[in-house]
């Protein structure tokens, strides 16, 4: 019935395992064999969070987004460490590798150098 509507929401942390319930708990899945579950259940897009980085304004993990993202077929809104306008630029250029957005927080509002968030959408955007 909602067919893409539902994007689920999945936190990361060291070695791409999965944590629940609020970061406090470790779980037995790893994001690269969970996906594969969720391409099974038509999953398209998900928002996932590095939580070694959320908050930190230290910047994403490319190598990381880029190896996972080579294993499927789902689109990726990424979350967690963006710091700067570059970050925003790097995930651009991986747009064509499933990287379809991003989630800024901190860095907005108290970054060292705050994100101009029209600028950010005019990099987003393609403009």
């Amino acid at each position: 019935q909602y067919k893409n509507r539902i994007i689920l929401s999945l936190d990361y942390g060291k070695n791409g395992t999965v944590y629940k319930h609020g970061w406090q708990d470790e779980s037995s899945k790893k994001i690269s064999g969970f996906l594969k579950e969720l391409e099974a259940l038509r999953i398209k897009e998900i928002i996932i969070t590095d939580i070694m980085k959320d908050g930190t304004l230290e910047g994403i993990n490319t190598g990381f987004l880029e190896n996972i993202s080579a294993s499927t077929s789902i689109r990726f809104i990424i979350a967690g460490g963006i710091g700067s306008i570059e970050d925003i630029k790097r995930l651009k250029t991986m747009e064509n590798r499933g990287i379809s957005g991003v989630i800024i927080g901190k860095a907005l509002y108290e970054g060292r150098t705050p994100i101009d968030l029209r600028q950010a959408i005019e990099i987003g955007s393609g403009n």
